[in-house]
């Protein structure tokens, strides 16, 4: 493909196949790529998109190939990783993604449903205590299947890299142990803006009362905290009440939970999602 200066955007999806000739696409005012493609492809592909050296934007499935290039183009700011035809995403990847956050200076991490599992964000969060990435920017970790184990790595990686201004946890597997060491990392963090850990239906009045120390710190800065369909019972709504009425800080807090869900929020306890003013 011959040096294009107009092409802004590019999208490749289907099962074609990629020739050896895409391997010397010229496309350097490409901000946006897309790609779904078979993993024969991805070579290929992984070889001309180190020419997009204006690219911010990568949407898509991912080999180690292709995240090793991304790891040269000095412009990119948001990865979204797609599960490669419904697989979950490989150590070598992993170890891939480990070097993007330490070679980058990405704002946008979406690795939501990737099948990242603990050994994944292990992985990924020895790149994240080491990095630049990420500051004042959104790491969105959503249903992968993550534990007690996989979530306190990642707590301690943030000990040393608090600069993640959105923390995005919903629908994994962790519970008390869990929110128990990413609480005590976030204590003093004074860059997070959102929590979500809705969905963790193994998260007690234990890890509100985790949660709630984040909210009673005075270097708290928490603006949106997500606590939908976990077990907060009776004495955690007392709990999580007590701190909110020491917090400065929280705007929005969502606690939903609904008629079929597994957990509670105590008899006397509403759902919905209150805005602070």
């Amino acid at each position: 493909m011959k040096r294009n200066k107009s092409i802004e955007r590019v999208e490749i999806f289907g099962n074609g196949i990629i020739s050896k000739g895409f391997s010397a696409m010229n496309l350097p005012h490409v901000t946006s790529v897309s790609f779904d493609c078979h993993q024969e492809c991805a070579n290929y592909f992984a070889l001309g998109l180190r020419r997009c050296t204006s690219l911010k934007q990568y949407l898509g499935r991912v080999t180690a190939e292709i995240v090793a290039s991304l790891s040269t183009l000095p412009m990119l700011e948001n990865v979204h990783v797609w599960k490669n035809g419904g697989l979950a995403i490989s150590r070598e990847e992993c170890v891939a993604l480990r070097e993007l956050l330490s070679a980058n200076k990405l704002n946008h991490l979406d690795l939501s449903d990737a099948g990242l599992e603990n050994e994944g964000l292990r992985l990924l969060a020895e790149g994240l205590a080491c990095s630049s990435s990420l500051t004042d920017g959104v790491l969105d970790l959503s249903h992968n299947d993550i534990g007690d184990t996989g979530l306190q790595a990642l707590a301690s990686s943030l000990a040393s890299n608090g600069k993640v201004r959105a923390l995005l946890l919903s629908h994994n597997n962790f519970g008390d142990k869990g929110v128990e060491a990413l609480a005590d990392s976030l204590a003093h963090n004074r860059a997070l803006r959102v929590l979500s850990i809705s969905g963790n239906t193994a998260i007690t009045q234990i890890g509100v009362r985790a949660i709630s120390r984040i909210l009673q710190s005075r270097k708290c800065l928490l603006e949106d905290l997500r606590l939908d369909r976990i077990n907060i019972c009776e004495e955690g709504g007392k709990i999580l009440g007590d701190a909110l009425s020491i917090n400065k800080s929280l705007i929005t807090m969502s606690l939903n939970c609904w008629e079929n869900d597994d957990v509670s929020i105590g008899d006397d306890g509403p759902s919905g999602t209150w805005t602070f003013t």
